[in-house]
């Protein structure tokens, strides 16, 4: 390996603020804002095979989001929060599409306790998925909040985290 970066595929869809996430050497981005700033949420799904240098489309998120986390854990990808096509209402919808199923569909799971955007991430946790900090309330005014939600994927239930 170089101390040098390489140019490879564009994405077939400018995108920001993607729920991103690595799987079985996959990058997938979920979501986001298509375009230059401001884009529209958007509820395309891209997946980006880093062996052929190549992105292959995935199943369309259920409902346009912009901002929301992503993260996979034992088979599934999780998206969750994010904000709606009016880029100010925030998402408390968490979707999981299982990877053995592709090209399948997002699924319906526990919302978030609210709805958050812009989080700080997204990890797995003891069997759980969560989503620090973030932001949420009109035009996104509670920002930095200092919280951690947790999604039981066992008993699909929102939890706060102590």
């Amino acid at each position: 390996m170089s101390d040098s970066w390489t140019r490879l595929a564009d994405t077939p869809s400018p995108v920001t603020h993607a729920g991103v996430a690595v799987v079985d050497g996959e990058v997938w981005v979920v979501g986001g804002f298509a375009g230059d700033h401001p884009g529209a949420a958007t509820a395309e799904v891209w997946r980006y095979n880093v062996a052929g240098n190549a992105w292959t489309p995935g199943p369309h998120l259920p409902e346009p989001r912009g901002s929301g986390a992503l993260v996979e854990l034992d088979g599934e990808l999780h998206f969750f929060g994010g904000v709606k096509t009016d880029r100010d209402t925030d998402a408390a919808s968490h979707w999981a599409l299982r990877l053995d199923e592709v090209p399948g569909a997002w699924q319906p799971r526990a919302p978030m306790l609210n709805g958050r955007n812009h989080l700080s991430g997204a990890a797995v946790i003891s069997g759980g998925c969560d989503g620090p900090g973030g932001n949420g309330g009109p035009a996104n005014s509670d920002s930095g909040a200092a919280c951690l939600r947790q999604c039981s994927l066992t008993t699909r239930r929102r939890t706060r985290a102590k």
